[in-house]
């Protein structure tokens, strides 16, 4: 295990529950955690403590929308065919033994949270233990609130369909054909194969994994695509930082800033391998609102310092090996917390990362720490607690010696818990060497006997992770 690493584990079996697959957190408007199971959703507090939620009351409403739309006839469907044929006394064991298959989450205008399963799209109710059925489209990709409809978004379309609660009051209270409320933004074009909608203001955006970036105001729609041709076509996330950036991010593993002026788009930064993102491959962004960007990819969870590329035009980007959290595991999901951590979505499990912790440990993992100073084969703080000449004008770092003590041995690491192997290191004795040492593993200097002078003891490292970076130096 890695000493003090930032992550902690969350496995399946922690919560007591059937083994299943993680599909989707969410952090609702309370900063609580929600997690969306193969066969349970379950909901987390800030201190810790969960409950999943009473799956009775699901297949009802459900039962109750199908029942009404096939009062002519029978369903070809099995899922709708099953619900449809139980009767209410055998109700209770059938919700306790089906897989709902929880896949996405969200959370209303009234705080109610939203999910899908393959049974289709519910609100539930949390203060009344109460669930609404509100859309058949369970098995689309993504879905997002809009108003009095849904936004169900999948593999071949994109549809707007009323909520089921309006769709019968209002309109379609006796019809079998529930198509005839469901409608695509355009007879030939809406988002397809979307990965991610995000809604920023009165606009939806969508990340399509083979048609790139889309914008819906409305139900005007926007390709990005048609219009700039360098937008790339293969987008796994799209999201906006705490300054309006919108940010989206691609399957061959580049993260791009821009700028909005209307509904025009300018891209004003690019961030791939070349200049500090580990991965091939943008699987989610995630916007702390405190100025970073956390993008997952497929080899680590990098972190962006979105403040310092704006400011400077720079890139400066951490990154956490996915190997180092011990799970060999893809990293699919992930939401930020109020508190400063970023809960993942791995599989069977779930990360919690301390991002306030790997950022202050990363902002001190590239510099040098003079461990030690050995005297005449003694501890530095030994010999000059004896010391009549360092009194009063000693300083940290600085040490007045005697002639005689001039034996010296400077020992030294750098804070590097993750690739320790990796680093070598170059010294000088700054009045008395010409230049910096060949380069080594070595972390000790020695200096048998030092030369008489003012003298500061400077080092160098670097590593495959880190450029190198001249240690502030001590001065003896």
């Amino acid at each position: 295990m890695i000493p003090n690493e930032p992550v902690s584990k969350y496995p399946e079996s922690l919560f007591k529950i059937r083994q299943q697959k993680i599909n989707d957190l969410f952090q609702d408007s309370d900063n609580q955690l929600w997690i969306a199971g193969n066969h349970d959703l379950i909901k987390m507090k800030k201190d810790g403590k969960y409950s999943v939620a009473d799956n009775h009351g699901i297949i009802m409403p459900f039962r109750n929308y199908w029942q009404k739309s096939f009062n002519n006839g029978p369903s070809k469907d099995p899922l709708v065919s099953a619900a449809i044929s139980i009767d209410d006394s055998s109700l209770p064991e059938y919700e306790e033994n089906i897989d709902y298959e929880f896949y996405r989450l969200g959370e209303s205008s009234n705080k109610s949270i939203l999910f899908s399963t393959r049974y289709g799209i519910f609100n539930f109710n949390m203060k009344l233990n109460k669930y609404k059925f509100l859309s058949p489209f369970g098995l689309f990709t993504e879905f997002a609130e809009k108003g009095d409809s849904i936004i169900a978004a999948g593999w071949e379309a994109t549809f707007v369909t009323p909520k089921i609660n309006s769709f019968f009051n209002q309109h379609y209270r006796t019809t079998a054909d529930f198509t005839k409320g469901i409608f695509n933004f355009t007879n030939n074009s809406d988002p397809r194969n979307v990965n991610r909608i995000w809604r920023q203001g009165d606009t939806y955006w969508y990340a399509s994994w083979s048609e790139g970036l889309w914008m819906t105001r409305g139900m005007t729609i926007k390709h990005f695509n048609t219009i700039d041709s360098t937008i790339s076509k293969n987008i796994n996330d799209v999201c906006f930082d705490d300054m309006d950036h919108l940010i989206y991010g691609s399957n061959s593993g580049e993260v791009y800033s821009n700028t909005l002026k209307g509904d025009d788009i300018k891209k004003d930064y690019s961030l791939e391998s070349g200049n500090g993102i580990q991965g091939s491959t943008i699987k989610w962004l995630v916007p702390d609102g405190k100025g970073f960007l956390w993008a997952g990819t497929n080899l680590a969870i990098n972190c962006i310092d979105l403040h310092y590329l704006y400011s400077t035009g720079k890139s400066r980007v951490r990154f956490f090996n996915q190997d180092e959290t011990l799970i060999n595991q893809p990293l699919n999901r992930a939401v930020a917390d109020s508190s400063g951590n970023l809960w993942i979505a791995a599989r069977d499990q779930i990360l919690k990362f301390d991002t306030r912790k790997f950022i202050s440990d990363s902002s001190a993992v590239n510099k040098l720490i003079i461990l030690s100073v050995e005297i005449n084969h003694k501890q530095a703080d030994t010999i000059l607690k004896y010391n009549s000449y360092h009194g009063k004008e000693g300083k940290p770092g600085k040490f007045i010696l005697k002639h005689f003590e001039n034996d010296l041995v400077f020992r030294f690491d750098v804070r590097n818990y993750r690739n320790p192997g990796e680093d070598r290191f170059r010294y000088l004795l700054r009045g008395y060497d010409k230049d910096f040492s060949e380069w080594s593993s070595d972390r000790q200097a020695i200096y048998q006997p030092a030369p008489w002078g003012i003298h500061s003891f400077c080092g160098i490292k670097e590593s495959w992770k880190w450029k190198p970076n001249v240690s502030n130096p001590g001065e003896f």
